[in-house]
């Protein structure tokens, strides 16, 4: 039997080191091994984001890529600031998938954003040619929690520009068979602004692969001082300056701290936000605690993860709906997690559903972060804290996850009288409670 084909158009895939190219290469990688080749029309690099070779290479030899190159120079400089940051590439990027949809014929379409006007060449591929349409949203685009940063510029509450960004997005979600978000939350919100489309409402998180993590000895338990790693970008208001204040306190010998010496500190990743490191690790006298390697190879990052003890993860201010990818990543590493963040969000209830052992702190509370702080090195030096491998949690595989979207594109694709969801009354939108399954909720 012929293998089932997906068409991906997404503006992150590998080489590109972004965030959202992750995601991505998940599916390309494991779509196959369950019945589904991918094609894939992507830019072959960005200008702004990392390029990471040896993530390329991870990209399955089957994998058909349509790049579709954004246009360099002044001119071309000059169209995008009058018509959109996107508006050059969505229209190449249409023709590339009209040629993708004639040599490869799939079965399905798959748009992912931000940005979210991507999704605009699913609607235009289900228009056209009727395909099945799965419309991934790793961030909210207009429909959020209050607290949620933006997705990029979309004006005031009036602007022509909101109110143009709104129909897009009501059209997207009235016009795909298929609506997927990252959390439960964020699929909640969802449901709630979009009552009659609910029960096409999925939650898929994101995940990680735990062949690629390598195992790591916790420099804590063999006596050493404490690894404390963040791997990522830091951007979106995600503040490092009250995280560093605790560390000052928790090393200063004063108090209930471990003491100078006892931690480290490695913080990896591009830093787009400004933040002046260098000026801000001397003024707390930390020069011989806290580095900025900067950007490194993705897999040189897993390394990294999986040899600390303590993998720190910063999550905008105020952001409930959505979580960051890079938190599936440090599943996988197997690792304690010191979660800057909200208490009541998606973040949240990936970490407790997880297992994994945590404290969630407020981004600007220092002193919440300091006792975050002493008390996983206290687990840490009590041999509390469980081996890496009894940490990982299986639901949270880019393997699990991309079964679960076979499952979804395969009922699209079956009759509907076969294929019956619940009528949308039925069933209710997820909530952040407890998951008897100790699953990501699943709405259909």
């Amino acid at each position: 039997m012929a293998p089932h084909k997906l068409l991906i158009v997404s503006y992150f895939f590998p080489p590109t080191a972004a965030a959202g190219s992750f995601r991505m290469l998940g599916f390309a990688r494991h779509l196959p091994q369950l019945g589904w080749r991918t094609v894939v029309v992507a830019p072959p690099r960005l200008p702004f984001e990392p390029v990471d070779r040896e993530l390329g290479e991870q990209i399955p030899p089957e994998t058909v890529v349509y790049p579709v190159l954004n246009p360099e120079g002044l001119a071309w400089k000059v169209v995008r600031k009058a018509l959109g940051p996107y508006s050059v590439w969505l229209t190449r990027a249409l023709g590339a998938c009209t040629r993708a949809v004639r040599d490869h014929r799939p079965d399905a379409v798959l748009t992912t954003g931000p940005p979210h006007l991507v999704h605009l060449l699913g609607l235009v591929l289900k228009r056209r040619y009727g395909l099945p349409w799965v419309a991934d949203f790793r961030d909210p685009w207009i429909t959020k929690d209050e607290g949620t940063p933006t997705c990029g510029n979309l004006g005031s509450r009036r602007s022509l520009r909101r109110r143009w960004l709104t129909r897009l997005e009501r059209a997207v979600i009235e016009q795909a068979d298929v609506i997927a978000s990252t959390g439960p939350l964020a699929t909640r919100k969802l449901c709630e602004s979009f009552p009659q489309q609910r029960s096409k409402m999925v939650t898929l998180t994101n995940g990680y692969d735990p062949e690629r993590f390598e195992p790591g000895d916790s420099p804590a338990a063999a006596g050493g001082p404490v690894r404390i790693v963040h791997a990522g970008e830091l951007y979106a208001g995600r503040d490092p300056g009250p995280f560093l204040d605790a560390i000052r306190d928790v090393v200063s010998g004063d108090g209930p701290g471990p003491g100078r010496g006892s931690v480290q500190v490695r913080f990896f990743g591009q830093n787009p936000g400004g933040f002046d490191f260098p000026a801000e690790i001397r003024h707390r006298g930390l020069e011989t605690i806290v580095e900025t390697p900067g950007q490194v190879p993705y897999t040189q990052a897993l390394r990294e993860m999986s040899r600390s003890d303590i993998l720190l993860l910063l999550d905008s201010p105020g952001r409930r709906v959505g979580v960051p990818a890079k938190i599936y990543e440090y599943l996988g590493a197997g690792r304690s997690i010191l979660a800057l963040g909200e208490a009541d969000g998606d973040l949240a209830w990936v970490l407790r559903e997880s297992g994994v052992p945590h404290r969630i702190a407020p981004l600007k509370d220092a002193a919440a972060i300091r006792q975050a702080l002493i008390e996983l090195i206290g687990e840490l030096r009590s041999g509390r804290a469980v081996a890496a491998e009894a940490r990982r949690h299986p639901v949270f595989t880019r393997e699990a996850i991309a079964r679960r979207l076979v499952s979804i594109l395969e009922s699209l694709a079956a009759p509907a009288e076969t294929a019956a969801a619940p009528a949308a009354g039925d069933r209710a939108c997820p909530t952040l409670g407890p998951s008897p399954q100790s699953e990501p909720v699943q709405v259909r």
